[in-house]
């Protein structure tokens, strides 16, 4: 976590075994609830190890431990890429940092997914190069990263641990 700044890489691979891979997302969603309050940041989770997030508060929606719901979830956070955009045109900025230097703070979004080789087909249905500027992060786990399509792999910078 020491090397990742959040605003400048909006989508972080983290390579390394399914232990590993959910100590770090425990350790991140720790690290992100005593830096924010609830209204400055939210948090979606799919994994079906989301027993970390305790505090209720702090999540965007419900967290997705099945396949079925995954869709759901994307096609809402491209409605709120969408509608954010509208919001930052309408203020005249062009992204969430301008946007809450001076108006009614937007709060982050933080998509923790445990798996992203399980999701690969399915993360390319969230705009991934809008979400930056949203306000709107993705850390995906994988235990290869070297088997992401080159496509999901463009996005996402990795970080072995």
């Amino acid at each position: 976590m020491k090397n990742w700044n959040w605003e400048e890489i909006p989508c972080l691979a983290v390579n390394g075994s399914r232990k590993n891979s959910i100590d770090f997302l425990e350790s991140l969603y720790e690290k992100l609830i005593t830096e924010f309050s609830s209204e400055q940041m939210k948090i979606s989770i799919i994994s079906s190890y989301a027993d970390f997030a305790v505090d209720k508060k702090y999540l965007y929606d419900e967290a997705v431990i099945n396949q079925d719901t995954v869709a759901d979830l994307l096609i809402k956070l491209n409605q709120e890429i969408s509608c954010r955009y509208q919001t930052f045109s309408s203020a005249g900025v062009k992204n969430i940092k301008e946007y809450n230097a001076d108006k009614i703070k937007m709060p982050y979004i933080f998509v923790f997914i445990d798996d992203l080789m399980k999701l690969s087909e399915s993360i390319d249905k969230i705009n991934l190069i809008k979400s930056r500027a949203a306000g709107i992060y993705t850390v995906g786990c994988t235990e290869n990263y070297s088997e992401l399509p080159m496509t999901l792999r463009g996005y996402f910078q990795v970080k072995s641990i």
